[in-house]
């Protein structure tokens, strides 16, 4: 979580479609403060606790009943194509292995 600064109140949840990927952001615990410009004029700031990620398909109902669980949310990491073949690679091993120990045992 991280705090962000915004010149407009902000709903706790809100989500961008971009690309078939959906962006989550939630924004907690608002506060508005007062805020001096140089020219000695001032002007509202909203400060919140805040979180934003990418993902494919988040669950957005549960994200909307209870936002503060997802405050320092990090989706799964995505692997590289080379971690996808090899994680299929030990698979394809162990299976390959149980197999066997089949094959040993009815024969």
């Amino acid at each position: 979580m991280t705090k962000a600064i915004f010149s407009e109140k902000q709903p706790s949840v809100k989500t961008a479609e971009i690309d078939g990927k959906t962006t989550t952001f939630i924004c907690l615990n608002e506060a508005e403060k007062t805020v001096e410009d140089m020219d000695g004029s001032s002007h509202v700031e909203y400060e919140y606790d805040f979180n934003e990620w990418t993902e494919e398909k988040p669950d957005i109902e549960s994200i909307s009943k209870n936002p503060e669980k997802y405050l320092d949310y990090h989706p799964p990491k995505e692997l590289t194509d080379r971690e996808k073949i090899a994680s299929l690679e030990s698979q394809l091993e162990q299976t390959q292995a149980a197999l066997q120990d089949l094959i040993m045992m009815e024969g």
